[in-house]
């Protein structure tokens, strides 16, 4: 009987994997009792599947409380599935956290899910399917999520919708892609509507807290899936952003989020695509904490008004990999600072390993012990330097092999008057950041309530709380680098300027002022990153650390068909015909 396709379309073999100590085991953890991987579902086996009634074939309920295997110990002990992230380029490895080797992977999501026995649901019936779903909508998928884990596997391009939700302590919830598909998800969103048109003045997106698709908690892992945002109806969708997640952690790989902008007769109000926040800001936090986590690897957000990234209160870490980010009206970024106490260096360095690049996982696999902690000051024992990418900072945004398109305003900080403690950083490494746009004043980074620092520090910024650190990255087309609302003075318009301002030095940072890629973009919803490939000589002498051309590898990238989304928008102002493509395909 033909075996299950894995994420790459190979077949999975039936066989026992060892058991003992794996690659994400921990000394004192316990071992794993061998298991098999996945095979084609036979109906007299139990496989883990949600049925009718909440009982797999054996009778016994679905779901529970499945034992995960972890990647990591203590603090750490939360990540669920140990898979070494690759970095787009060899040398982006010192500025990538040490939790990027413990994340969700396709292929070995779904085999992972199958020996934890997690609750797999197939959803809907595409084309390529080759037998029915466990439920027919998205929706129905999620009903009596209680906490428990949850993988809803979408059959077929669709298109699908997903409904406004809230869901409170999700655990883990992933949406994954069937094999040899791409299917698209519907979000009808009511900023759209009428009510919800901006006046007149400037905008900005709608910030975190309400949203159409709200998570609390848990890890919300997307994989493989393109997020279609449309137009909704009164009662039909929440405004806000489109995915709001408070203290909850966020993977997306292979992943596109698509705006929607035209409606008629109007123009559509600025949209955020995703809002991270955390609840437990101004808090003294124990130290095995850590920073919230979101990984975007090779993920597209395009839309005219649409804002691909809010970070609001709360401490995180973002990390972006081979993304195109592109917006003709709106701040690409915006964050505002949290208030935080200091984070602890000794807990910190629990989080990210100063000592080595090489993930966790990849060290054990070599028979080498876990390195231990940096200990608090005061502590004799020397340690070595700390990696580029290591930092203490509450707020981190990582831009590896990214490219950042703007037709205004590339992004938006705010900091609060009262806010006296909290720290953001901005990490640029072989990104490509640009303005395409034809105003006047074209902006890289407006800054709203920050200061400059009181005292001059040789190695810090002059903005109070802020840091930003480039290598093998271009800016070009702005002409003005950073604008501050508060402090007409600091304007940063030129490269003397700017790394005067970061303290930046050497010679891997170009910019130049020429509008790239030299005519303004039509159409931002068909956006194909091909169109933003870097050509020779349009980032002057800089080249990535691997040296090639700076900015996303735009050929790794995967985004829906024309056909797929003008099927989205049709099933969208159809609901009947949008569950009928969801159950039982398209044939």
């Amino acid at each position: 009987e033909d075996g299950e396709l894995d994420a790459d379309g190979q077949e999975l073999v039936a066989g026992e994997e060892e058991g003992g100590e794996g690659e994400g085991d921990q000394p004192g953890q316990e071992k794993r009792a061998p298991t098999n991987r996945l095979t084609r579902r036979n109906p007299d086996e139990s496989d883990g599947r949600r049925r009718p009634g909440g009982q797999n074939p054996s009778g016994q309920p679905a779901g529970g409380s499945p034992t995960v295997r972890t990647g990591v110990s203590g603090s750490e002990a939360d990540n669920r599935i140990a898979v070494d992230f690759q970095p787009d380029r060899e040398g982006e490895k010192p500025w990538q956290p040490e939790w990027l080797g413990f994340v969700p992977a396709q292929g070995t999501l779904l085999e992972e899910a199958a020996a934890a026995g997690m609750n797999v649901i197939r959803v809907g019936r595409g084309p390529n399917s080759r037998e029915p779903g466990d439920v027919e909508t998205i929706q129905e998928g999620l009903a009596g999520h209680d906490g428990k884990d949850r993988i809803l596997i979408l059959q077929g391009d669709g298109p699908f919708e997903l409904p406004p939700a809230t869901i409170q302590n999700s655990g883990l919830l992933a949406l994954v892609a069937e094999p040899s598909s791409s299917p698209v998800i519907v979000i009808r969103s009511s900023a759209y509507l009428p009510e919800n048109q901006p006046k007149a003045g400037p905008q900005s997106a709608p910030a975190g807290g309400t949203g159409h698709f709200r998570l609390t908690g848990g890890t919300l892992a997307l994989l493989g899936v393109h997020l279609l945002s449309v137009p909704g109806s009164a009662g039909t969708a929440t405004a806000g952003p489109l995915l709001a997640l408070t203290d909850a952690d966020l993977v997306m790989r292979q992943c596109s989020i698509t705006a929607d902008d035209s409606i008629d007769g109007s123009t559509a109000p600025p949209v955020t695509a995703i809002s991270l926040s955390g609840q437990r800001q101004g808090q003294h936090r124990e130290p095995t904490d850590r920073r919230l986590r979101a990984l975007l690897d090779r993920v597209t957000i395009r839309g005219e008004h649409l804002t691909a990234i809010d970070l609001q209160p709360g401490t995180m870490d973002l990390v972006a990999s081979n993304c195109v980010f592109a917006s003709q009206t709106a701040p690409l970024i915006s964050l505002e600072a949290t208030n935080e106490p200091p984070i602890s260096t000794a807990a910190e360095n629990r989080r990210i390993n100063v000592a080595s690049s090489e993930p966790l996982a990849v060290k054990q696999a070599a028979g080498e012990k876990e390195s231990s902690p940096v200990q608090p000051a005061g502590f004799s024992t020397a340690v070595p330097a700390p990696l580029p990418g290591s930092t203490t900072a509450h707020q981190v945004i990582r831009l590896l092999s990214c490219t950042l398109v703007s037709g205004s305003t590339g992004m938006r900080f705010l900091r609060k008057a009262d806010n006296e403690t909290g720290e953001a950083e901005i990490q640029c490494v072989n990104s490509v950041l640009a303005s395409t746009g034809d105003k006047p004043s074209r902006t890289l980074l407006e800054l709203v309530g920050w200061t400059e620092r009181s005292s001059p520090d040789p190695v810090r910024s002059r903005v109070e709380g802020l840091e930003w650190k480039s290598e093998s990255t271009a800016l070009l087309g702005w002409n003005q680098l950073v604008h501050s609302e508060d402090q007409p003075g600091q304007l940063v318009e030129g490269p003397s300027a700017w790394r005067l301002l970061w303290r930046e030095t050497g010679s891997s940072l170009y910019i130049g002022t020429d509008r790239w890629p030299g005519n303004r973009l039509e159409e931002l919803a068909a956006l194909q990153p091909a169109a933003l490939a870097v050509g020779a000589g349009s980032t002057g002498t800089v080249r990535a650390t691997d040296e090639t051309l700076p900015g996303c590898r735009e050929t790794e990238l995967t985004i829906p068909t024309g056909e797929s989304i003008a099927r989205g928008q049709t099933a969208a102002s159809r609901p009947l015909l949008s569950q009928w493509l969801e159950g039982r395909g398209t044939a």
